[in-house]
């Protein structure tokens, strides 16, 4: 090796791995750090994920709520296309006004 900090790494880690219990602790130390990682960017990542499909939703809905408002599409029609129920779809509008 021509670095000799590189030559003195593994020459040190030659002689870290030379304990079985010391390398299975190791091993085991790292395997649960890389593990946390991954399961703390899964759960990251389906977060990430619910709340883009809340979002669209909440945007969908207040897309179709405008609509109804401004006369452009029946109230019946909105509450079809967001899968709403016409009373849920008329009680969501009325929340909507009173946040307003």
């Amino acid at each position: 090796m021509a670095d000799p900090a590189i030559a003195d790494a593994f020459h040190a880690a030659d002689l870290f791995f030379v304990d079985k219990d010391d390398r299975l602790n190791y091993i085991n130390r790292e395997m649960a750090i890389l593990d946390y990682n991954s399961y703390r960017q899964e759960a990251h990542d389906d977060g990430f994920a619910e709340g883009k499909a809340k979002g669209k939703a909440e945007g969908k809905i207040a897309e179709l709520q405008a609509l109804v408002k401004d006369g452009l599409i029946p109230l019946e029609t909105a509450a079809k296309r967001a899968n709403m129920t016409k009373e849920a779809f008329t009680q969501s509008m009325n929340t909507v006004q009173t946040k307003e």
